[in-house]
């Protein structure tokens, strides 16, 4: 699709083409489950009550547009969480669907995006996955999460949008597809737009080591297009508790120039993702 035009899924549903192309087939994890909201907003005037924002070290974030707009500051030198927004996930929740409309206009930059975190208990640790753009290119490139050989999780392995190697750790016979053997974004990829954009994530099951089983699975689907179709993985250790919450924005470093991310509907939902907005 032209980049100057309005990439919109909703015009022609892309379950059924996604089902032929890939190996996990959304349409059918969806069609058997009932869906449930657990969190949404539009930003309109701000965030609901339970959703937690903050700033630091020269981010800000502003709503008065009807979107949220996270501007974060040069970040080389100056890492941290500039820009911060927490969605809580209701205990118990090992899995979980992810739907967001966002851009990047102007400078391009590199943040943790889209974060499920799990909860963090010593000893037990925890199991993070972080769905990012790297610094100063905005591309998003690669799902980072840990295979639970440690109790700690959070970046050790990656599975690469644009294909193998990846950096996948115990889960050597997982099963992982990237269709369109690409990273998304840069200037050219973000353009001016608006982009439809869905992440699925299931933890692998298991509360011992005899009893973890490795049916882990990722999927990232962008205007439409799935750029990670992964399954058979171990993406948690079998102390880790399940998920706690999803940050947005996040934290950034070794930028070079100001830039801005701007998202205007986020949802988290169980048994398939939430309807898009009218």
């Amino acid at each position: 699709m032209p980049n100057n035009q309005a990439h919109d899924p909703r015009v022609v549903d892309p379950l059924d083409r996604v089902a032929a192309a890939v190996g996990l087939s959304v349409a059918a994890l969806e069609s058997s489950q009932q869906v449930t909201i657990l969190e949404q907003s539009n930003f309109d005037g701000g965030v609901p009550n339970n959703w937690l924002v903050s700033t630091e070290k020269g981010g800000s974030i502003d709503f008065s547009q009807g979107f949220a707009r996270a501007q974060y500051p040069i970040t080389a030198g100056n890492s941290g969480n500039h820009v911060n927004i927490s969605v809580p996930v209701p205990y118990g929740i090992y899995e979980l669907y992810i739907r967001g409309i966002f851009r990047m206009p102007g400078n391009m930059g590199g943040c943790k995006f889209v974060k499920p975190q799990g909860i963090d208990n010593d000893p037990a640790g925890y199991a993070n996955t972080t769905f990012g753009t790297q610094n100063n290119t905005g591309l998003m490139a690669a799902v980072t999460y840990g295979d639970g050989t440690t109790t700690g999780n959070d970046v050790a392995q990656t599975i690469e949008f644009d294909g193998p190697p990846h950096s996948l750790g115990r889960n050597t016979e997982a099963t992982i597809l990237t269709p369109q053997n690409a990273a998304f974004g840069g200037a050219a990829g973000w353009g001016s737009d608006w982009h439809f954009m869905e992440f699925y994530i299931l933890y692998n099951s298991g509360t011992t080591a005899q009893n973890e089983t490795p049916n882990g699975k990722y999927l990232v689907r962008i205007d439409g297009d799935v750029y990670v179709d992964a399954s058979g993985l171990f993406n948690r250790h079998y102390n880790n508790g399940p998920i706690d919450k999803v940050v947005m924005f996040n934290a950034a470093q070794n930028d070079n120039n100001p830039f801005t991310v701007d998202c205007k509907f986020f949802a988290l939902s169980t048994g398939g993702f939430a309807p898009w907005p009218s």
